[in-house]
Formats: C-alpha cells, structure tokens, sequence
C-alpha cells in the first residue's frame, strides 16, 4: 500500500479536524513561506506569546539538525526565519531548499512530559504506536531493548511469527518441514487475538510456506480457543497443508 509524507501542519489540522475540541487543546499555527514579507506577521498570538518555529519541508529529526527554535519572542525569531526561509540546507547526499517555516505557541515543559505518538493505517487495520520517551531522541529508543527482544512473542504473535518465517523461509533448502502451533492451557492468554496475529503473519508468507511443502499442526486451549482455532481454519482459503 502507497503512502504519502504530509507536512507537519497538515497533519496537526488532520488531527483539530477530526477529534473533539473538548479533548484536545487547538493551538492556532501559522505557516511562512518563501516570498511573504515575515514583518508584516500580525497575528495577536504571535505578538504575544513565546513561540516555537521549525521548518515545515518534510524532513525528520530537525531538533537534531538546530533548526528547531523554540522559546522565542517574535522580534528574535522572525530573525532567525528570515535568515533561513529561502535557504539551502543538505542533510547527507540530499540537498533542498527550506522554503516554508511554521510557527506556533510555545509550551512550557520538562523532558520527562513528551510522549511519542504515531497512528497509519494498513489494508486490514489501523496501528497505533506510544512511547511514553518522546523528544528529539526517540529515533533511538529502540536502541535500549535490543536484549529483551527475546521476550517479543509473549507481547505480539504477528510480529514473532513474522520474525521468523523472515529469517527461515529465506533458505533455499529448509531442513524442517513442520511448523507447530501449540501450547497448554493459559489463564491470561486470549487465543483468538494470539491466533489472529499469526494467521495475519501466515497470510503474508503463504507463497514461501507453499513452496517449502510446510506442514503446520494446530494444538492450543485457553481463553477464545474456538474463535482461534475458527480464524485458524479459514486458513484452508489459502490451500495451506494444517492439521487439529
């Protein structure tokens, strides 16, 4: 499925836009762009309040580059837009031109108050991800857990299955030939939802799995078994070689 970058001021209108205005608190903003005169900028708010302003042109990580000015009044920052609003910028190999800033109010806050936050959609469904360690950083927040990665499969079945028919199907000649499915009787374990994630993951690597011949043996009880073991013999859609 395609996707498509949107600015950052689009987005946050997406977002004012469709949810209530009783939950969320609407900041007004306001974008600059190459060719408007930023002394002419009158707006009340912007006259008023401490400011925060950054380049709206689609790149990430821009508190890491120093173009993140935040906790300025109008008269310093309008300077500090108007000495880059037109300006070439490279990051890398790629080279553009910050041709459109955007500026909103300023909110006082610690470190420790930013949250990460990032919703898309997928064909069958919609993915949410939360961090409660937001900020300039959170590009490296994986970076912490690389030792507990181990412990994945008891958090989400789509992303172990996924993992390993990865690494395994790539094999040319794969030695084994029967994928289990199994386990005994957990109290806090929902089937239907485990057993979900892994038809998705079963879905997706259906070719792969075909062409090795795979066999796979289903035996699992627990909360929601019938729907799991239901979900899992619709399989039989997809021709694949299961058994109960």
């Amino acid at each position: 499925m395609s996707s498509k970058a949107v600015y950052e001021e689009s987005a946050k209108l997406l977002i004012y836009n469709s949810i209530c205005y009783s939950k969320l608190a609407k900041n007004p903003l306001r974008v600059v762009k190459v060719g408007d005169d930023v002394s002419l900028v009158t707006d009340e708010w912007i006259l008023l309040n401490d400011l925060v302003s950054k380049p709206d042109v689609l790149i990430k990580r821009r508190g890491k580059l120093g173009l993140v000015f935040a906790g300025f009044h109008w008269a310093d920052l309008q300077g500090k837009i108007k000495s880059l609003l037109a300006s070439k910028f490279t990051i890398g190999s790629t080279s553009g031109i910050l041709d459109r800033f955007l500026i909103e109010p300023f909110v006082p806050h610690e470190q420790q108050e930013e949250y990460y936050l990032c919703m898309y959609t997928q064909r069958n469904s919609n993915v949410i991800l939360f961090h409660h360690a937001g900020g300039v950083d959170v590009g490296e927040v994986d970076s912490k857990f690389g030792l507990r990665l181990k412990h994945l499969k008891k958090l989400n079945a789509y992303i172990n299955t996924s993992t390993t028919f990865e690494i395994n199907l790539k094999k040319k000649d794969l030695d084994c030939k029967v994928l289990l499915i199994g386990g005994g009787i957990a109290n806090f374990t929902n089937i239907a939802a485990t057993f979900k994630g892994i038809v998705r993951a079963l879905t997706e690597f259906k070719e792969q799995l075909k062409r090795h011949n795979i066999r796979i043996f289903v035996r699992r009880a627990g909360p929601n078994y019938q729907e799991g073991l239901r979900v899992m013999r619709e399989l039989g859609r997809i021709k694949l070689n299961y058994y109960f």
